[in-house]
């Protein structure tokens, strides 16, 4: 890669769909003493599984401490979120400095794209997240410039230098 080309940073996160929030936090603080941070209750625009754009609603919870982080989310019924009937593994997180270039640059190794968080066209520049499929699970890749995440997760929001 030369200087120009877009830049993925991470893992910050490992995600997990779970049907019960509180089990799974349980479970996990049981078995290996997680710590967590409060849950977050976060809408946003997503496509069902049939393509369309509904608003999604999900409960969210991140662990504490450096990241990686576990976020473990309520799945979304109908949708790529979805959990069915136990917790598993979704995706992993990473931070990218252009979501167009990078997403673009994944879709060419054959991960297929999936339509992003708050994507209400094609046009992947209009979107601040999004999906990619590979044999067993997705890649989430975050725009730095138009992320949330800093108020929620500042330790881990870190402008490369």
């Amino acid at each position: 890669m030369s200087e120009h080309d877009a830049r993925a940073y991470g893992p910050y996160h490992v995600g997990f769909s779970v049907p019960s929030l509180e089990e799974s936090m349980a479970e996990l603080t049981t078995a290996l003493g997680v710590q967590w941070r409060p849950i977050v209750n976060a809408s946003f625009r997503f496509p069902d599984l049939d393509g369309v754009v509904t608003t999604v609603t999900q409960r969210v919870a991140y662990s504490s401490g450096p990241a990686p982080a576990i976020e473990l989310f309520e799945g979304a019924p109908g949708t790529l979120l979805e959990a069915g009937d136990r917790p598993r593994f979704h995706h992993l997180g990473y931070w990218v400095d252009h979501l167009g270039r990078r997403s673009a640059e994944i879709a060419g190794s054959d991960w297929a794209l999936l339509r992003g968080a708050d994507d209400e066209t094609d046009d992947i520049a209009t979107v601040r997240a999004a999906f990619h499929e590979f044999s067993f699970g997705f890649v989430e890749i975050v725009d730095m410039p138009q992320a949330k995440m800093p108020e929620l997760l500042p330790e881990w929001y870190t402008q490369p230098r």
